[in-house]
């Protein structure tokens, strides 16, 4: 919907449903999030949006047919005045952008369809589901059926990895299949859970097309992974392969968190965690150096929290992140994150201001004078945020 007066977002319109099976094909089927104090709500008699009004923007949702509406968002002009007793704006013109959301019936299933109108040209996306006992098969088509994409996932599948940690459940799958308008297939992703009973250690290396497996300092039973492979057009090798393992002891600070990341192409990441679950190191390869490589060659980002005397007067401390990056055992660079506790009101928002410095020496303090200090107003409920001066 724009910005407002303030340069935020003035709010965005979605489809609001469980399922397709839940949709209407109507304006009932929309909602705001991230709705702005001065964006104005129309509804209509059914209780469904009949207009948005922002600073910069109109957006009129009229309905077309049983199985269609359009959403015209036309550019605020001052001299449109509201009807006093329905409170619906008299636009008129021509709309910048029109999304036309309708029904599609292909091969007796049910489709939905998001047209996109502007400056005269038109262009469609649109979404199919089929579902049996076993599996969920989502189909998109874009650029006017110029590219499909289908998603075969089990109903099982889970695309959190934390629940299917919790659950450790049998192997699940989603496979990704790209296919150009004369339905060939350009590519393929496979998204595979898979629960391993490995006796000890992490996963820490790659080696043709499977994993060896060595004891580290920490012993765990199981470890679950999740593989993503990826192939060209009609290929049945996989071009390459991505391995993400998660932690599965209750009891460890890595539990239902990620702890290594490894191509098959070469690339790794691993990371640790402090008890209450904040990332402690973040370590990648360096000079094509393999996981378990113990020479120091490496890149090795860590994350040590601590506490700063009282700074807003709310009486409690601040919290200090110190992150510290080294290459090959030396000290690159030091930098600092300071969250206050206390909260400012704006408005109808809660913000907290944060602090982001960029120490001038590797050695530098978090407060030295010559360091880069960018501040932030962080808001508490949600992902939005304000820059401050530096």
């Amino acid at each position: 919907m724009g910005g407002n007066s303030k340069g935020e977002s003035a709010g965005a319109l979605h489809i609001d449903a469980e399922s397709m099976d839940n949709l209407a094909y109507a304006p009932s089927d929309l909602a705001l999030s991230h709705r702005d104090e001065d964006t104005v709500v129309v509804l209509d008699a059914d209780e469904s949006i009949r207009q948005i009004i922002t600073t910069t923007t109109v957006a009129d949702i009229v309905t077309e047919s049983e199985a269609s509406y359009d959403i015209k968002l036309y550019y605020h002009e001052a001299s449109w005045i509201p009807d006093s007793e329905t409170g619906i704006y008299p636009v008129s013109g021509i709309p910048f952008v029109t999304y036309t959301i309708s029904q599609q019936i292909a091969n007796g299933a049910e489709h939905l369809r998001i047209a996109t109108t502007r400056g005269g040209s038109s262009e469609y996306r649109e979404f199919g589901c089929n579902k049996d006992d076993s599996s969920e098969t989502w189909t998109m088509w874009e650029g006017s059926g110029a590219r499909r994409t289908s998603i075969i996932e089990d109903l099982d599948y889970a695309s959190d990895p934390h629940a299917f940690v919790a659950e450790l459940s049998d192997v699940t799958s989603k496979t990704t299949s790209v296919y150009d308008n004369a339905d060939n297939l350009i590519s393929r992703v496979e998204r595979i859970y898979e629960l391993q009973t490995l006796g000890s250690g992490y996963s820490n290396g790659y080696s043709g097309s499977s994993w060896s497996w060595s004891g580290q300092a920490n012993t765990y039973e199981h470890k679950v992974l999740r593989i993503e492979r990826f192939f060209r057009e009609n290929e049945t090798e996989p071009a390459y392969e991505i391995f993400y393992t998660y932690g599965t002891e209750e009891s460890a600070s890595d539990y239902n968190r990620l702890i290594l990341q490894q191509d098959s192409r070469g690339p790794w990441k691993k990371w640790t965690y402090h008890e209450d679950g904040r990332i402690h190191t973040e370590e990648s390869g360096y000079l094509n150096s393999a996981s378990d490589d113990v020479s120091g060659n490496k890149q090795l980002l860590t994350h040590v929290y601590s506490t700063v005397a009282d700074m807003d007067s709310d009486g409690e401390d601040e919290t200090l992140k110190t992150s510290t990056l080294k290459i090959l055992d030396n000290t690159i660079e030091v930098f600092y994150e300071l969250e206050f506790s206390g909260t400012i009101i704006s408005g109808d928002h809660t913000l907290k201001e944060v602090w982001h410095i960029q120490s001038h020496t590797p050695t530098a303090a978090w407060d030295a004078a010559d360091n880069i200090v960018s501040k932030r107003w962080i808001h508490v409920n949600d992902d939005l945020s304000l820059d401050g001066g530096e």
